[in-house]
């Protein structure tokens, strides 16, 4: 924005998400080595940060941003001034453009391969850490995760209550990651679909053991016919009870 010229009076208090979290991240520590002392010169000192940030070698990709967004370098305010031979030198004037087309598609290919290494490195050292989840099958009985509430009026606190209840029998698995379960006296009825996350052998206990706190299925409750007014018969009796629309209130609403 200072760039453009414009200033920000206000802005909306919302959360910021996983990539402006590591963008702040990344400009935060830059912001404090260039301000020093005086930490009103900071908006000064984002377009240098800006174009460092630019003009710098990506680990994964072995090339910077500013080359993958305009397939060019981005030139320095010296070169800009003084040296108008750079514009030849770093490729921004191309006497036949077939040929530069030609090498960027090599280099973004490199691009594509460098980046699947750069994940499957990634994604050997988060496995490191990582405990395989049990195989879960139909039948297996299970503990389910629980998410209680505090009540003051009961006198109970999410604190002292189990964190686990059970057990359920698992129904079917709709994916690696996710299972259906359902109670063990109603095995063909599903309660619902969890994360393995959720989900726990049973082991220690008993096959007769009920859960203290039984599941209720998921989802709304199914809608009740509506019955219209004045029709013969029981629904006649039944509209009776139910109370008229008050159209006339609901186009007042807001007058005094």
């Amino acid at each position: 924005m200072f760039c453009l010229g414009y200033q920000s009076k206000s802005h909306s208090c919302i959360s910021p998400t996983g990539k402006s979290s590591g963008d702040n991240r990344d400009l935060k520590p830059r912001l404090a080595m260039m301000v020093g002392n005086n930490h009103t010169l900071w908006i000064e000192k984002l377009p240098a940060i800006r174009f460092a940030l630019n003009t710098s070698k990506c680990e994964s990709t072995d090339h910077t941003a500013a080359y993958l967004t305009f397939a060019r370098e981005l030139r320095t305010l010296d070169q800009v001034n003084t040296d108008l031979r750079s514009v030849i030198h770093n490729d921004n004037f191309v006497p036949e453009f077939t040929p530069y087309l030609k090498r960027f598609e090599g280099y973004m290919s490199q691009i594509k391969e460098n980046i699947e290494m750069s994940q499957d490195r990634q994604k050997t050292y988060a496995n490191k850490s990582r405990r395989p989840s049990p195989n879960y099958k139909v039948n297996d009985l299970v503990w389910l995760k629980l998410h209680p509430l505090s009540k003051a009026c009961q006198n109970r606190s999410a604190k002292h209550m189990p964190r686990r209840d059970g057990p359920y029998i698992v129904l079917s698995q709709r994916s690696p990651t996710t299972i259906v379960v359902a109670s063990c006296d109603k095995s063909d009825e599903p309660l619902g679909v969890y994360h393995t996350s959720a989900l726990t052998p049973f082991l220690n206990g008993t096959e007769t053991q009920s859960p203290e706190v039984p599941l209720k299925k998921r989802g709304r409750p199914r809608k009740q016919p509506l019955i219209p007014r004045g029709t013969a018969g029981e629904n006649a009796i039944m509209s009776a009870s139910t109370p008229p629309r008050r159209d006339g209130l609901r186009r007042c609403r807001g007058r005094m």
